[in-house]
């Protein structure tokens, strides 16, 4: 529900449960419906999508909206809790420590280089799929 925020470069940290390989640059995709009963991550976004007035993308779903560059793919410690837009005082996430640093069992996808797109509908799933990139077009 917040692709809006990594679609304008304010949300670089995604959160995920599995260590992926970046794949460089990556379509950006929202979801078919608006997130409802989100449980317990929900209060804990302390920056629901802020387009800065672009086009309000955060009201767009089921369409493709930017490209981001994917280029790492680290542990998720409370020091990435900013870049993922979660407010570290509300942290949901048990932890432990790593070389002094405290950490979870969760990894952070770590992009830059967020460009918008002239949006346009996709009919995707959860997870990765193929998007033909001549629909990919920059504004």
């Amino acid at each position: 529900p917040w692709v809006g925020n990594i679609a304008v470069g304010k949300k670089t940290a995604e959160i995920r449960s599995r260590r992926i390989k970046p794949m460089g640059d990556i379509l950006i995709c929202s979801a078919q419906l608006p997130f409802e009963g989100i449980g317990r991550y929900h209060f804990n976004n302390n920056k629901r999508c802020q387009p800065d007035g672009m086009n309000n993308i955060c009201d767009i779903y089921g369409h493709a909206i930017a490209v981001v560059n994917w280029y790492d793919t680290v542990i998720f410690t409370k020091y990435l809790a900013e870049a993922a837009c979660f407010d570290p005082a509300r942290w949901p996430f048990e932890f432990y420590t790593i070389n002094e640093i405290e950490t979870t069992s969760t990894w952070a996808w770590m992009f830059k280089n967020a460009r918008l797109i002239k949006h346009f509908p996709v009919k995707g799933k959860q997870g990765f799929f193929e998007v033909d990139d001549s629909l990919i077009e920059f504004i």
